[in-house]
């Protein structure tokens, strides 16, 4: 019998990519890159890993702000409710689309934040002065690690837009499907009419009533024409 292997295929996109192995250090690459050798000025790769850094950066701060439940998560991301309301707050009343993000949302969460750069595919660099804070990152994104990278940013970059469409969701309530709407107890559901409803529809009922009049006599006398006791004038 063929055994079958139970790791999970590579081709998963829920999967997160294999940590890699680094081998040098922090020492050590800082002696090639940045501040501590003065010769490197450009690099091939150099403006692609700062971006990564950048990047990385703003995702931490993005999450750490739905963890601290605010409504402004980056710079162009405002919430109307805030990530703790929409993340914990009851779902009574609500409509599928609504539990379904929300569960979702919290499957990603659970992703980005176990799978960050604190896991192993980052390196961490230490506080610089506040003179060079606005340039400094957290954590140093190495080219083996650009995998693990992209998979948690597309992650990040998901968890916001799915955010933002439960904060649109959450304005708007949507009832269970083929559900009626809650009404007053013992008041039956019917159409609103226009008020001047039954005067229209009196005044066509008079104004065609002399043709239906007429038809209804044709009829009649074609039902006793086709009697055989009928008079011959009848048809």
């Amino acid at each position: 019998m063929r055994a079958y292997t139970s790791r999970t295929p590579e081709s998963n996109p829920d999967a997160a990519p294999a940590v890699p192995a680094y081998r040098w250090s922090y020492q050590q690459r800082a002696a090639c890159f940045g501040e501590k050798n003065p010769e490197f000025t450009t690099g091939r790769g150099r403006q692609r890993r700062w971006r990564r850094e950048l990047s990385t950066r703003a995702g931490l701060q993005a999450v750490r702000a739905i963890m601290a439940g605010e409504r402004g998560l980056t710079d162009s991301v405002r919430l109307t409710h805030s990530t703790r309301e929409l993340l914990y707050a009851p779902l009574d009343g609500r409509g599928a689309p609504v539990v379904f993000a929300r569960a979702r949302v919290k499957t990603l969460l659970d992703a980005v934040a176990a799978h960050g750069p604190a896991s192993g595919w980052g390196i961490a660099q230490p506080v610089r002065s506040e003179r060079s804070a606005a340039k400094w990152t957290p954590y140093l994104v190495p080219k083996a690690a650009e995998k693990c990278w992209r998979w948690w940013r597309s992650r990040v970059r998901a968890l916001l837009a799915l955010l933002r469409h439960l904060d649109a969701l959450w304005r708007k309530p949507v009832p269970p499907h083929r559900h009626a709407s809650s009404t007053t107890p013992g008041v039956e559901t019917g159409v609103v009419l226009d008020p001047r409803a039954p005067a229209i529809r009196t005044r066509y009922r008079d104004r065609f009533g002399d043709a239906w009049e007429a038809v209804a006599r044709r009829v009649a006398l074609h039902v006793a024409g086709s009697d055989p006791a009928a008079p011959e004038t009848a048809r």
